[in-house]
Formats: structure tokens, C-alpha cells, sequence
């Protein structure tokens, strides 16, 4: 199974467990770990969250157009284990996806209220990812995100 890092679309109405609010890539794949922070009544504070998943087949995911790959194309789905996905992060720097998709990488996450104006091309995709969980959850612990 692969892994994959997603922004997609809070789901459900949080009024019973069936219907609870959730990350909407998770009923796409076969496992995911989810950041959604809450405001005080227990509703989310994004209409949106940074997911990390695990598939057998993206088929469902990728028919989806408002479960968006946070990297791309760029991220390969070759990664099947947290501590490879972590280190490949580590790896790579925003200067070394093309310009056309380091925009719309740019786009994604300023459309979401991320705030970009401190990474360079030499700041690196965990320090990406990094950012994100940071700004949208301020309780950052350890890495913050990961999926067994």
C-alpha cells in the first residue's frame, strides 16, 4: 500500500457517529491520519484538513476532484511506510518540483490560508507539511502528522 498526502474537504455533520465530521479522503482509502482542529462546540475549525493516507488503489481518490494530492504528481506513489515518506520529505526541497506545479502547489495552499511567504526553493517538503500542521493546528507535537 502507498501513502499519499491530501488536502480534502471536511465531510459529515458531526450529530452521530455515522455521520461525524471527518476528513472526506478517508472513506477513499484504506487508511488515514487526519488533522482537523476544532473550535469549542466540537465543530471544525477548517472546512478542510491535511491528511495522510494509505491505499491499496487510488482509483476512488483520484476520481475525486476535491481531494487534492498536496504534492503532486511530485510525491511518488512508490512510499509505503510513514518513516520513507518522512525521510523522502526531508529529501527534497520546493526548488526541485517544476515551476508549473510549484505554483499550483503555491495556489493550493494559499487558497486554503496557508501562508506561504517564508519557504524558498530551498525549503524542504517536510518543512512544507510541517508548516501546514503548524499553522492549522498550533499544538504541534512531535511530527505532528503520521500514519502507522
Amino acid at each position: 500500500m502507498s501513502i499519499r498526502v491530501y488536502i480534502c474537504p471536511i465531510v459529515g455533520d458531526g450529530l452521530s457517529p455515522a455521520t461525524a465530521f471527518r476528513a472526506k479522503v478517508g472513506s477513499l482509502a484504506d487508511g488515514h491520519t487526519a488533522v482537523v482542529p476544532s473550535n469549542a462546540d466540537g465543530t471544525p475549525k477548517f472546512n478542510w484538513a491535511i491528511v495522510v493516507a494509505r491505499a491499496v488503489s487510488w482509483t476512488n481518490a483520484d476520481a475525486d476532484s476535491t481531494c487534492v494530492r498536496t504534492f503532486g504528481i511530485d510525491l511518488p506513489d512508490t512510499i509505503d511506510t510513514w518513516t520513507d515518506m518522512k525521510a523522502f520529505l526531508q529529501s527534497k526541497t520546493v526548488g526541485d518540483i517544476p515551476a508549473t506545479r510549484r505554483q499550483a502547489l503555491n495556489t493550493l495552499l494559499t487558497n486554503h490560508g496557508i501562508d506561504t511567504s517564508q519557504v524558498t526553493l530551498a525549503t524542504t517538503w517536510w518543512q512544507v507539511l510541517r508548516g501546514i500542521v503548524t499553522q492549522i493546528d498550533g499544538s504541534l507535537t512531535g511530527d505532528g502528522i503520521s500514519i502507522a
